[in-house]
């Protein structure tokens, strides 16, 4: 029930969206930005690449858990207000910058409310005490040999374990951390 009240909104803005600018800037592309693929629907530069208010819809790797952003995009990524579901109901909502929420409110679902919980950004100079891999969409110890073998771009700085569960990245099984 919850997921076509969300995907009725969506729809009902998007349609909005694109009355407002003209249907011919409508786009519907299999896109991939970051580490992501999946379906966008919406505004679109001359060139086919997302800048305006669109859909992005996509699922997680590990459990094939489904989730969309509604909100704006510059540059072919998420950027300035918009909001990430998922299936199990929860929401981030805030500020995207570059692809990544710079600030905003998580939405945990518990029981048939949701409970925001909010989003604390880093002291800057501090280390971060997890490290979170993109593509597997699991957290490490900064020690664990998998944080030396992963990719630059494929690494997510968490400053709580809390934090790495709420973004729906799980514990890695060689370090447990």
């Amino acid at each position: 029930m919850l997921r076509r009240i969300i995907a009725l909104l969506a729809l009902l803005a998007l349609v909005f969206a694109a009355a407002a600018a003209g249907a011919d800037s409508v786009s519907r592309i299999h896109y991939v930005f970051l580490d992501w693929s999946g379906e966008y629907t919406g505004q679109a530069d001359s060139n086919g690449i997302p800048f305006g208010f669109g859909v992005f819809v996509s699922e997680t790797p590990l459990n094939g858990e489904k989730w969309h952003y509604l909100g704006n995009w510059e540059d072919g990524l998420p950027e300035g207000e918009g909001a990430v579901y998922f299936e199990n109901g929860n929401m981030k909502k805030g500020t995207f910058h570059k692809g990544e929420m710079a600030e905003g409110l998580n939405y945990t679902v518990i029981g048939l409310s949701a409970v925001p919980v909010t989003v604390e950004q880093p002291t800057p100079g501090t280390d971060p005490m997890y490290i979170g891999n993109k593509n597997s969409m699991r957290f490490h110890l900064p020690t664990c040999r998998s944080v030396q073998q992963m990719k630059e771009k494929n690494r997510v700085e968490f400053f709580s374990r809390e934090e790495a569960i709420e973004q729906h990245y799980i514990p890695c099984g060689d370090c447990n951390p």
